[in-house]
């Protein structure tokens, strides 16, 4: 049997189809559109962007001879190639915000080993030699740099004094200062404020003082002062014992010297300005020398103080918030 035959429209594949060889005008997947740039729009474009200059040749080289072993060519004798050489003799090294400059010599073929192992050699004994030259000695317990101006003080012979008994002693006070007596021992003040004096005789020899100089030290340590200084040295005709002390940031000049009749002197003094006032410090033993010892002690003394100040003076605040209460 004869296949159906198919009822199919014949189609023309060669409709519209143009010969390409027949011209150049010829686009098939649109026109490609080439934008053309003249000289002056390059040169617009070249002013926005970075210029990159390249140093001129000044000498060219020339009667270079290439190794035979394949490896880069030496050129002798100062023959710069491209820009200027200032000085080829010399190198700039920067440490820290100083430049210096190293003068190398006629050859330029110094290991950079040997190069960088100079200039740190060289850093090194720079730092030495300046910490040791430039060195400062920080001294702890001095307040001010200041020169200080001499303390006027008034002595005991100077003047009128004041008698005042504190414990198995009678001190001499010059009148132009004030006084109290406290821990049985006197306190004594300067007119204006300046310094404080403490003066207080303890039982004991003067010679176990001076030799229990470690344990004096090790002793203050414990109890919060550093000791600056410790020294036995000599005021007027009497040894003292002079300790230079810190506590909480407050200077504080201890003494002690002989007092006679098994006795020895415990001296403080405290200035506002921080200082250690030796000044001061001749007042006392001045103060400490016209001192009479007293074999008896008056009953009264020997009675407490019992102070209940402070304690009645919250009672009576208490009682009058709770009456403004009510």
């Amino acid at each position: 049997m004869a296949p159906p035959s198919l009822a199919v429209q014949e189609e023309n594949l060669t409709s519209g189809v143009k010969d390409i060889g027949a011209g150049n005008n010829i686009s098939t997947y649109g026109e490609m559109v080439v934008e053309e740039k003249n000289d002056e729009e390059m040169q617009n474009n070249n002013d926005s962007g970075v210029d990159i200059e390249i140093p001129k040749v000044q000498t060219p080289v020339s009667n270079v001879e290439m190794p035979s072993d394949g490896s880069a060519p030496s050129i002798d004798g100062n023959i710069p190639t491209i820009g200027e050489v200032e000085n080829p003799d010399t190198s700039t090294v920067k440490i820290g915000k100083k430049a210096f400059k190293i003068k190398m010599g006629k050859s330029k073929r110094v290991p950079k080993v040997i190069l960088f192992g100079g200039i740190i050699i060289f850093f090194i004994m720079g730092v030495l030699v300046g910490s040791t030259v430039f060195k400062q000695n920080v001294c702890v317990g001095t307040s001010s740099n200041k020169k200080k101006t001499p303390t006027k003080v008034t002595y005991v012979s100077n003047g009128k004094n004041n008698e005042t008994k504190a414990g198995s002693y009678t001190y001499k006070i010059p009148d132009n200062y004030t006084y109290d007596k406290k821990n049985n021992g006197v306190i004594i003040y300067s007119d204006t404020g300046e310094w404080r004096i403490f003066i207080k005789a303890e039982p004991g020899l003067y010679n176990d003082v001076a030799t229990a100089r470690v344990s004096f030290e090790e002793t203050l340590k414990e109890n919060n002062v550093t000791v600056n200084s410790l020294r036995e040295t000599k005021i007027s005709e009497s040894n003292y014992l002079i300790i230079e002390g810190t506590t909480r940031l407050q200077n504080r000049l201890i003494a002690m010297r002989d007092a006679k009749n098994d006795h020895v002197f415990y001296i403080e003094i405290v200035t506002t300005d921080n200082s250690y006032n030796y000044d001061v410090l001749n007042l006392a033993d001045d103060i400490a020398t016209n001192a009479t010892y007293n074999d008896t002690v008056s009953d009264i003394e020997h009675i407490d103080i019992y102070d209940a100040s402070s304690m009645l003076v919250t009672a009576s605040e208490a009682q009058k918030s709770l009456n403004n209460s009510n």
